[in-house]
C-alpha cells in the first residue's frame, strides 16, 4: 500500500503517478514544498485518527510499491498500539496474484474480517 507518497518519489518505477496523485508538479529531486503536500495526502499523516483494524498485504518483490511503505506503516500503527496485521509474499510482486499467494490472502481476508 502506498503510505507516504513523498517518500516513494525517488525509489518508485513510477515516480510520476506520485506527483499526479498528489497534484503537484512532477520534478526530481521534489522540492520540499511537493514533498509538505504529498505528505498531508498521505495516510500515514493520518495515522493517529485511523480506529479500525488494519490488515496489510505486501509483495515483498513489489518495485511499484516498495514494501517499505507497508512495513514501515504497519510499525507505526503498532507503535500507536492500533490493531493490525501484517501479510508479507516473499515471491510475489505488486500485483500479489500468484495461485498459492491468492488462496492465502483470501483466506487471510476471509478470517480478518471473520
Amino acid at each position: 500500500p502506498v503510505t507516504n507518497v513523498g517518500l516513494m518519489t525517488g525509489v518508485s518505477d513510477i515516480p510520476d503517478w506520485c506527483a499526479v496523485e498528489g497534484g503537484v508538479p512532477a520534478s526530481w529531486p521534489a522540492p520540499p514544498s511537493a514533498l509538505e503536500a504529498l505528505w498531508a495526502k498521505s495516510p500515514v499523516s493520518r495515522i493517529d485518527a485511523i480506529s479500525a483494524p488494519v490488515l496489510l498485504a505486501i509483495g515483498l518483490k513489489d518495485r511499484r510499491v516498495p514494501p517499505s511503505q507497508g512495513i514501515d506503516f504497519y510499525h507505526a500503527l503498532r507503535a500507536r498500539g492500533k490493531p493490525c496485521r501484517m501479510l508479507t509474499y516473499p515471491d510475489d510482486d505488486h500485483a500479489l496474484d500468484t495461485p498459492r499467494t491468492a488462496a492465502d490472502h483470501w483466506c487471510e481476508i476471509a478470517a480478518f474480517l471473520g
